[in-house]
């Protein structure tokens, strides 16, 4: 299903930070939003986070990845349409996550469908290995999407722990759920979406 899985692995492995960012306890971050705790060390964690939180992008060749952008909590939709428009042997986009959360979000498979990407696999590190989520659509990306969006409650569910990163000068607080919690969002992302989209969870130990 996929193609260069392995160099996939070693792109999470060169690129993604390998320590682990400042978390919070969503306990804790209610407390300080709502209840005028004190903000300084969430603001002091964001500036941090914000240095290595960083996902990167590489368009897929038949045996190659080609680098195309990097920026935080994101990729450039723009600059990744064009680069894929151009390549007449891609198939699809790997980007990784800087969350141990190897699975797409709504805007994900919307710029998907933009491209009619035929594959798209996101990667990322749980405990510290990487982990690659391939995905093959079924039906349109726009469909996916919309139901992305529904599965959100999962991940809330899920998760326990954020880290607060400043995106366009103010706060936000990424999901970081703990390893476990991590698989079961992932193990309900695979039945969720089974008729949606062939799905290959890919585990390098």
């Amino acid at each position: 299903m996929t193609p260069s899985i392995e160099l996939m692995a070693d792109a999470i492995l060169d690129t993604v930070a390998r320590r682990s960012p400042i978390v919070f306890e969503s306990s804790v971050v209610e407390k300080i939003l709502y209840d005028s705790g004190d903000i300084e060390p969430l603001v002091d964690a964001a500036i941090l986070n914000t240095k290595s939180l960083l996902e990167y992008a590489y368009l897929i060749g038949d045996n190659s990845l080609v680098y195309v952008s990097s920026n935080l909590m994101g990729i450039r939709g723009d600059k990744i349409y064009l680069s894929y428009k151009s390549c007449r042997t891609c198939r699809g986009l790997f980007h990784t996550h800087p969350i141990p959360l190897p699975i797409p979000t709504p805007s994900d498979a919307l710029n998907a469908g933009t491209r009619n990407s035929m594959i798209e696999c996101i990667g990322s590190l749980i405990n510290y290995e990487p982990v690659i989520v391939c995905m093959k659509p079924r039906e349109k990306w726009k469909n996916i999407a919309y139901m992305l969006e529904e599965f959100s409650h999962v991940i809330e569910e899920y998760t326990t722990m954020y880290a607060p990163v400043v995106i366009n000068d103010h706060i936000a607080m990424a999901p970081y759920p703990k390893p476990s919690n991590a698989w079961r969002i992932i193990s309900e992302f695979e039945y969720y979406f089974k008729n949606q989209m062939l799905i290959q969870v890919n585990i390098f130990e």
